[in-house]
């Protein structure tokens, strides 16, 4: 497969498709709720943060989740405990979250498209690099 095809299809499964529920909670309800956003946001996160090359992004990674799982859990408390939910609130911190939560996404999905980018380009590694066995059960063959 050609280096460039090898970095579209990595970049479209693991940058775009981990989006997919966001897109479809927006087609169904026309708005995406906080703890959706938090949840999606904090896995996406600490995805990609735990397949980087780079340890300073590893870090960063936990900082963020560590951050979106306190607004999740205060999100999910608030909505628990009173019949109308304070979270748009714009005074509070978890509004602020709710947005820059998109913006730790795209930082992070440009992570990994970078280093997408080096692994499949110009390092040339595949992508799709699937073990094939021999026909009498017995070693392993690439």
């Amino acid at each position: 497969m050609h280096p460039r095809a090898e970095f579209l299809s990595a970049v479209v499964l693991l940058v775009f498709v981990p989006l997919i529920p966001l897109g479809i909670e927006w087609v169904f309800k026309q708005t995406l709720a906080a703890s959706t956003v938090f949840l999606t946001a904090a896995l996406y996160t600490i995805s990609h943060a735990f397949s980087s090359q780079r340890f300073w992004v590893f870090l960063l990674g936990v900082l963020f989740v560590a951050v979106l799982m306190f607004c999740f859990g205060h999100v999910s408390a608030a909505a628990q405990n009173s019949a109308q939910s304070t979270l748009l609130d714009p005074s509070t911190f978890t509004y602020a979250m709710y947005y820059v939560s998109f913006a730790v996404m795209a930082f992070f999905g440009y992570l990994q498209a970078r280093q997408r980018w080096v692994m499949h380009v110009l390092e040339l590694e595949p992508f799709w690099e699937f073990r094939h066995y021999d026909d009498n059960g017995g070693g392993e063959q690439r």
